[in-house]
């Protein structure tokens, strides 16, 4: 019931991975170890979570599985689910108790890494359950940083609207603005600079469209 193949995943870990409730079921009936980890410290709710199956994790909550519990990068399932913009997953995992603000390894929290991979329903549902927006990862960069650097528009404005601060700066000093518009975003570039101060920000933006062009050879 509990072996395992080469990962060390055992049966009850790829039927959650997989969304197999109904054998997911049947080997918890028949006394499948849930607290077994695979070769990455990952639980059968990683696996469940990260793939959005609601109906498995839901089951493995209810028989106990640590709604908390991390793997050996310091993932949490809802770090997992985060990222992959499983939104009733996230609401479910939060529901049982999931800490918001946990960090991985890179000190990235849920709202990192959903933000990272621009979603906006998910950072949204995140900050309404009081994700903390200032939160550096070890580069010192924001779920702003990031949201900016991968050209996340949508994500840019719902942290912006939860208060992040768009004049922080990472480790080397720069801002999520210089991000965007060091990845040519120029989306993001103006949405950042029209909150900023907004006389100054409008200035700035133009500027910076100017200058570009200019090098481009386009002036």
């Amino acid at each position: 019931m509990n072996e395992e193949n080469g990962d060390e995943q055992t049966p009850l870990f790829l039927a959650s991975r997989n969304g197999k409730l109904k054998v997911a079921q049947f080997l918890l009936r028949s006394g499948a170890d849930l607290k077994r980890l695979d070769c990455l410290k990952r639980s059968p709710l990683h696996g469940a979570s990260e793939n959005g199956h609601h109906d498995v994790t839901q089951l493995l909550l209810d028989k106990g599985a640590n709604v908390n519990a991390h793997d050996a990068h310091l993932w949490t399932p809802l770090h997992m689910t985060s990222m992959a913009g499983n939104l009733t997953v996230v609401q479910e995992l939060l529901n049982r108790g999931a800490e918001v603000g946990a960090q991985n390894d890179l000190d990235r929290t849920s709202l990192h890494v959903a933000s990272h991979e621009g979603h906006p329903r998910v950072v949204q549902l995140l900050l309404s359950r009081n994700a903390d927006v200032h939160t550096p990862d070890v580069d010192g960069e924001t779920a702003l940083h990031l949201a900016a650097y991968y050209g996340h528009l949508e994500v840019t404005e719902v942290l912006l609207e939860g208060g992040a601060d768009i004049h922080v700066r990472n480790r080397k000093g720069e801002t999520p603005l210089d991000l965007a518009w060091k990845e040519g975003h120029d989306d993001v570039v103006e949405s950042l600079s029209l909150k900023s101060d907004a006389r100054e920000g409008i200035i700035s933006w133009i500027a910076r469209i100017l200058r570009r062009l200019w090098s481009s050879g386009t002036t």
